[in-house]
Protein backbone atom coordinates (compact mmCIF):
# COMPACT_ATOMS: atom_id res chain seq x y z
CA UNK A 1 0.00 0.00 0.00
CA UNK A 2 1.10 3.35 -1.26
CA UNK A 3 1.70 6.26 1.42
CA UNK A 4 -1.19 8.33 -0.08
CA UNK A 5 -3.36 5.04 -0.01
CA UNK A 6 -2.71 4.83 3.71
CA UNK A 7 -3.43 8.29 4.26
CA UNK A 8 -6.72 7.64 2.65
CA UNK A 9 -7.56 4.84 4.76
CA UNK A 10 -6.64 6.72 7.92
CA UNK A 11 -8.73 9.77 6.56
CA UNK A 12 -11.87 7.38 5.60
CA UNK A 13 -11.53 5.57 9.12
CA UNK A 14 -11.66 8.46 11.29
CA UNK A 15 -14.16 10.48 9.24
CA UNK A 16 -16.17 7.16 9.69
CA UNK A 17 -15.25 7.18 13.69
CA UNK A 18 -16.71 11.09 13.66
CA UNK A 19 -19.52 10.25 11.97
CA UNK A 20 -20.71 8.02 14.16
CA UNK A 21 -19.97 9.53 17.23
CA UNK A 22 -21.99 12.88 15.80
CA UNK A 23 -24.71 10.10 14.76
CA UNK A 24 -24.49 8.09 17.98
CA UNK A 25 -24.90 12.01 19.86
CA UNK A 26 -27.70 13.41 18.10
CA UNK A 27 -29.81 10.04 18.22
CA UNK A 28 -29.51 9.59 21.74
CA UNK A 29 -32.44 12.34 22.91
CA UNK A 30 -34.95 10.70 20.43
CA UNK A 31 -33.62 7.22 21.22
CA UNK A 32 -34.85 7.98 25.05
CA UNK A 33 -38.26 9.35 24.45
CA UNK A 34 -38.78 6.11 21.83
CA UNK A 35 -37.93 4.40 24.47
CA UNK A 36 -39.71 5.63 26.90
CA UNK A 37 -43.11 6.06 24.89
CA UNK A 38 -42.95 2.23 23.91
CA UNK A 39 -42.91 1.87 27.83
CA UNK A 40 -45.29 4.08 28.29
CA UNK A 41 -47.93 4.09 25.23
CA UNK A 42 -50.34 6.53 28.16
CA UNK A 43 -48.00 9.33 28.76
CA UNK A 44 -47.47 12.41 27.02
CA UNK A 45 -44.32 13.07 25.27
CA UNK A 46 -44.21 16.30 26.83
CA UNK A 47 -44.31 14.09 29.86
CA UNK A 48 -41.71 11.77 28.94
CA UNK A 49 -39.60 14.11 27.75
CA UNK A 50 -39.70 16.14 31.52
CA UNK A 51 -39.38 12.65 32.71
CA UNK A 52 -35.80 12.45 30.99
CA UNK A 53 -34.46 15.91 31.68
CA UNK A 54 -35.19 14.56 35.51
CA UNK A 55 -33.38 11.24 35.07
CA UNK A 56 -30.63 11.95 32.23
CA UNK A 57 -29.35 16.12 33.52
CA UNK A 58 -26.40 15.30 35.85
CA UNK A 59 -27.21 16.80 39.09
CA UNK A 60 -23.63 18.46 39.85
CA UNK A 61 -24.48 20.64 36.26
CA UNK A 62 -27.75 21.70 37.94
CA UNK A 63 -27.15 24.62 40.82
CA UNK A 64 -28.60 24.26 44.24
CA UNK A 65 -29.26 28.54 43.76
CA UNK A 66 -31.59 27.69 40.81
CA UNK A 67 -35.16 29.32 41.43
CA UNK A 68 -37.73 26.62 40.85
CA UNK A 69 -39.16 28.02 38.39
CA UNK A 70 -36.24 27.84 36.02
CA UNK A 71 -35.05 25.04 37.49
CA UNK A 72 -37.20 22.65 34.59
CA UNK A 73 -35.99 24.85 31.91
CA UNK A 74 -32.10 24.58 32.77
CA UNK A 75 -32.13 20.87 33.48
CA UNK A 76 -33.76 20.04 29.75
CA UNK A 77 -31.48 22.27 28.37
CA UNK A 78 -28.33 20.58 30.43
CA UNK A 79 -30.27 17.24 29.68
CA UNK A 80 -30.19 17.41 26.25
CA UNK A 81 -26.33 19.17 25.63
CA UNK A 82 -25.09 16.25 28.59
CA UNK A 83 -27.23 13.35 28.79
CA UNK A 84 -26.02 10.69 30.65
CA UNK A 85 -25.24 7.50 28.80
CA UNK A 86 -24.59 9.43 25.43
CA UNK A 87 -21.03 7.97 25.78
CA UNK A 88 -22.70 4.58 26.05
CA UNK A 89 -25.39 5.13 23.27
CA UNK A 90 -22.20 6.54 20.93
CA UNK A 91 -20.45 3.47 21.32
CA UNK A 92 -23.16 1.25 20.15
Amino acid sequence: MSTSEEESALANAVGSVGAGIVAGYLSHVPHNLSTYKLMNPQKSYGTLFRQFADLSAPRYLVPQGLSSSLKPLYTAIIACIFPRGCVIRTAQ
